[in-house]
């Protein structure tokens, strides 16, 4: 099983070099059981190769130490890594990378560290793939090597995998977002519906009366305020003069010796009857109910008042002729 899972990673490795190819350092290290004692050198130089693959800019940023020539630069060096891998976790969390302590670099060729380097392997080779899209049509020679193309097609599968997990993805984002836009539809075709009764309901109440039949009712209704308007007019200029008729009569008739001026009164009556019907105000048509009540209750003293009018005139009369 170890032999395999060992062959699996060479395979795996050996397809990106055949692809991008590699530093002759790292070349000449590459054989079929180069993983089987894998040493921290050989390590360091596949790890960093294979990162440099995936992300040549990210790599770089992140892994300054590289190449680890001392103890401080090592330490430096894999706790860079171990850093730079929650990165590619973040940025890449379909592929699952394996968690891996930094005191565990220090001893390559445990399952777990030969274990990323297949997950790194896997994630350089979908790179590829995903950035060059021709390569759905025209597949990577192998050259007739069984090796490389199985190696190919296992990471073409993870590949094909991964895509299909994203398009169900984003199946069910659209499911949901469809069904809060459906919800969101029926809530509104309610509103629709019971704004449409009402309308209805309006209808039926009122009829389906035009703007200008509406217009037409205004104005007939205006004009019958103003036929009530008028005659609240008029009758508050009666009721002003009959007022004033009763202060300018009592105001001649304080003594019983005075002698009755009617030029003056007459004159004296025109004026103040001029004056209060300019100052005189309006009667809304709300009182009007009121206004004719007071005027019946005026009515008998301004009968009254023409009776001693009658009386104040033969009784002029009677004087001239003395």
């Amino acid at each position: 099983m170890e032999k395999e899972f060992y062959g699996e990673i060479y395979e795996s490795v050996a397809l990106i070099v055949s692809i991008y190819g590699a530093p002759d350092k790292l070349a000449s290290l590459l054989e079929p059981n180069m993983f089987d004692k894998l040493k921290k050198e050989t390590f360091y130089q596949v790890i960093y190769y294979l990162l440099n693959v995936v992300d040549p800019e990210l790599t770089t940023n992140n892994l300054p130490s590289y190449p680890p020539f001392n103890q401080e630069k090592d330490l430096n060096f894999r706790k860079e890594l171990v850093a730079y891998l929650n990165v590619l976790r973040t940025k890449f969390p379909e592929f699952n990378l394996v968690i891996v302590q930094a005191s565990q670099f220090q001893t390559p060729s445990k399952f777990e560290v030969l274990f990323l380097l297949m997950q790194l392997s896997n994630l350089a080779m979908y790179k590829h793939i995903t950035k060059n899209q021709e390569i759905e049509l025209q597949p990577i020679g192998t050259g007739g090597n069984g090796m490389m193309l199985k190696a190919f097609t296992k990471v073409k599968l993870h590949t094909t995998e991964t895509q299909i997990n994203n398009f169900k993805e984003e199946i069910q984002w659209f499911q949901q977002k469809a069904r809060i836009l459906t919800t969101k539809i029926e809530e509104e075709e309610k509103k629709f519906i019971k704004a449409n009764r009402q309308l209805e309901e309006v209808k039926e109440e009122f009829g389906n009366i035009s703007v200008k039949e509406l217009e037409e009712k205004f104005e007939d209704i205006n004009q019958k305020v103003d036929q009530i308007i008028k005659p609240l007019k008029e009758f508050e200029y009666c009721f002003k003069c009959i007022e004033n008729l009763e202060k300018l009569q009592l105001e001649f008739r304080n003594g019983t010796d005075k002698p009755v001026d009617l030029i003056g009164y007459l004159k004296d009556l025109t004026k103040l009857i001029h004056k209060n019907c300019l100052n005189g105000q309006t009667i809304s048509p709300g009182h009007l109910t009121e206004t004719i009540k007071k005027l019946e209750d005026f009515l008998p003293k301004y009968e009254k008042n023409c009776g001693d009018l009658e009386l104040l005139e033969t009784r002029i009369r009677e004087l001239s002729l003395i």
